[in-house]
């Protein structure tokens, strides 16, 4: 249930965007099985059946350098911002910001009896920029894109349905750390060596090994150290499409 609501949500954004004619992406049309970059399509470019069959296939963005992939939940128009859009619930906030929750619980003593209050509505409003694993996120997707220096970050409160729209710029020295260890672990795999693992073993690491352990590679663990093109427009996006005037979304929330 708490994935499908995330679904759903996402679902129903991207939908909302491609009623103004603003989003652009790779579309799947379901009747002929073709995927195609488009802004906004009313029907598919191959077969020309209408909307109803197309579904939105995201943005797929890719740096070749270092192996790196993603999909990004849409995009406003073909110059961007790059859009993430987040269902907020107490899950996310306990993992992402467990202090909120902290801040906004309350306790009282009811007929003796001791119980714990959660105020919601100052829970959501303290909400004043997204978090920062998201931030990053947009920050690799930016990344990738080689192009895109904005992402639209848009969230819905799972309790009330409430919305935040916050625009965060990009700024590669949030993620220059992670853009660096990728870095080591493709010059690392290249030469047939396992990279030395940041956190001294791991799970994720242990599996990687067992996997390609027995394929012929030479795979040779070292010591640990110390830790001191983007989708283009195709058939489907034209060259007046990236230059239709620009009506931007209403923009609020910290920049």
């Amino acid at each position: 249930m708490v994935f499908d609501e995330g679904k759903e949500i996402h679902h129903k954004w991207q939908k909302r965007i491609w009623d103004l004619g603003r989003l652009a992406g790779t579309f799947y049309c379901q009747e002929c099985h073709y995927a195609f970059p488009a802004l906004a399509p009313q029907e598919c470019e191959k077969c020309h059946r209408p909307r109803q069959f197309l579904r939105y296939h995201e943005v797929p963005l890719f740096n070749q350098t270092l192996n790196m992939a993603g999909h990004a939940d849409g995009l406003d128009t073909w110059d961007g911002p790059i859009i993430e859009i987040k269902s907020i619930g107490l899950g996310t906030l306990r993992f992402e910001a467990p202090g909120l929750i902290k801040d906004h619980t309350y306790d009282f003593n009811i007929n003796g009896k001791s119980r714990a209050f959660l105020d919601y509505d100052g829970l959501w409003d303290s909400i004043r920029h997204p978090f920062p694993s998201h931030v990053r996120q947009g920050d690799f997707y930016c990344y990738m894109s080689r192009k895109y220096q904005e992402v639209l970050f848009l969230y819905e409160c799972k309790w009330n349905q409430k919305v935040k729209e916050m625009i965060v710029r990009y700024r590669v020295e949030r993620i220059q750390d992670r853009l660096d260890q990728c870095s080591r672990i493709v010059m690392a795999l290249q030469g047939g060596s396992i990279p030395p693992c940041p956190f001294d073993g791991c799970a994720d690491c242990q599996r990687y090994e067992e996997k390609h352990a027995d394929n012929g590679r030479v795979l040779v663990r070292r010591a640990p150290t110390d830790p001191t093109q983007a989708l283009q427009p195709g058939r489907g996006g034209t060259e007046a499409d990236r230059h239709l005037p620009t009506r931007r979304l209403h923009r609020s929330g910290d920049r």
